[in-house]
């Protein structure tokens, strides 16, 4: 162990690198063809970083005519008032940000649904859950 940070990198090196890819399934990107064709307005809320979620929309096909804009929960959090239904794609965001983004879609006057993995919506609990986005069965 070096005795000093400046001597960390001493004596090493790098022998290679690993990429790992998880490309989307082609069914998502027929069913996100298929919103598209019925009039559907997809929008992807994810905790990954806006640079991977920019690049899984856009496999996808969410992301048309040059649009690059992936909205952080930071910049939720900064900037409140602004309309997230311009937005199709919201990267960084906490469990608890998911069913607001949906609350501001439905007080805005969209019919909303939403689909998951299931675990930002066991960390929602059931009745808020129910509440923000099945509502009627709680």
């Amino acid at each position: 162990m070096p005795h000093r940070v400046e001597d960390a990198e001493e004596g090493v090196s790098l022998l290679g690198l690993i990429g790992i890819s998880d490309p989307p399934r082609e069914s998502a990107r027929t069913t996100i063809a298929a919103c598209h064709e019925a009039r559907i307005t997809p929008v992807m809320i994810t905790g990954d970083h806006p640079s991977t979620a920019r690049a899984v929309a856009t496999r996808l096909g969410m992301l048309r005519d040059g649009d690059t804009t992936a909205l952080t929960g930071a910049d939720l959090r900064a900037d409140p008032e602004r309309d997230p239904t311009a937005v199709r794609v919201f990267a960084r965001t906490t469990p608890e940000q998911k069913p607001a983004i949906i609350q501001a879609w439905r007080a805005r006057g969209h019919v909303t649904a939403m689909a998951g993995d299931g675990v930002n919506e066991s960390i929602l609990g059931d009745g808020l859950w129910q509440r923000v986005v099945r509502p009627g069965r709680a």
